[in-house]
């Protein structure tokens, strides 16, 4: 299924940036302002599931209101 939007990846690393590279897909770049410092969770999994929310929350506002 083609995606209907841009894909955006809200983050600057290098290596996600080539996976998505090599796996095909077009997108954008565009790091979120998200500070990975401050986000406590108990483990691993909520840690990554939180800052993967919040980085697309922040991106999403800054794309939606540009």
């Amino acid at each position: 299924m083609p995606f209907t939007r841009p894909l955006i990846l809200a983050s600057a690393s290098p290596r996600r940036v080539e996976l998505m590279r090599e796996a095909g897909l077009v997108f954008d770049v565009r790091p979120s302002g998200v500070d990975e410092a401050a986000i406590v969770e108990p483990d691993h999994a909520a840690f990554a599931m939180k800052a993967a929310l919040l980085k697309a929350k922040d991106v999403a506002a800054r794309v939606e209101a540009g």
